[in-house]
């Protein structure tokens, strides 16, 4: 084959590979007709729907008193009282409705009491179920703030702890499939009641992190 002629193929075969690249270019694109290497994010306005999430928890948690006593300055959280280290760990689904309220109903929560390591002594406190009731918002950067409070179950159908409020902030992503939450420095009170009646009460600040993903209905 003349010089000529190999010219005339290789830009033949060039021509021809351009159909071929388009089609790759066509698979790699999204349901919104982008490139995914190439896909601007995107301003979630709406959280809607059913969410599972997991979740990790640290807390200073003061002793046991009797409901209404201060046992942390609010103003500078200094404790009162004395004060233990648990930590606690959980799973379930929650629901966020587009009117900016959101509730969970389906969740289990073990905790860890480090203060329990005596012979004898229970470390882990099992079948909580917290009931949590909320708003959330989304602003500027897709940056989100969720806030609620929770009525917690114990395997005594009797005694109910009453907890809140529960402030958090993050960020919505992937489209508002997933939200990734960590909970501000707020003094929160939990307040155990026997049969309705408010017994005793402990305050507590904790570190916590809530990761949430879109689930099916």
């Amino acid at each position: 084959m003349d010089k000529k002629r190999m010219r005339m193929f290789v830009t033949l075969a060039a021509l021809a590979a351009i159909p071929l690249y388009g089609t790759y270019a066509a698979a790699d694109e999204d349901r919104d007709g982008r490139r995914d290497d190439d896909n601007p994010v995107r301003r979630v306005k709406v959280l809607e729907g059913k969410y599972g999430f997991t979740t990790q928890q640290v807390c200073m948690r003061t002793l046991p008193n009797p409901p209404g006593v201060q046992q942390v300055d609010p103003a500078t959280l200094k404790l009162a009282v004395p004060a233990e280290i648990v930590s606690m760990a959980g799973l379930g689904t929650m629901n966020f409705h587009a009117n900016g309220t959101l509730d969970e109903t389906e969740a289990t929560a073990n905790a860890l009491e480090y203060n329990m390591i005596n012979p004898g002594d229970t470390p882990l406190q099992g079948q909580l179920n917290p009931v949590c009731n909320g708003d959330w918002h989304i602003g500027r950067e897709n940056r989100v703030t969720v806030n609620w409070n929770c009525v917690v179950s114990t395997p005594n159908p009797a005694v109910k702890i009453i907890a809140g409020p529960v402030n958090w902030e993050g960020f919505v992503s992937d489209g508002g499939r997933t939200i990734d939450l960590n909970l501000k420095g707020t003094l929160q009170t939990l307040t155990t009641e026997v049969n309705g009646v408010p017994v005793q009460a402990v305050n507590r600040l904790c570190e916590q992190r809530f990761v949430l993903r879109k689930v099916p209905d």
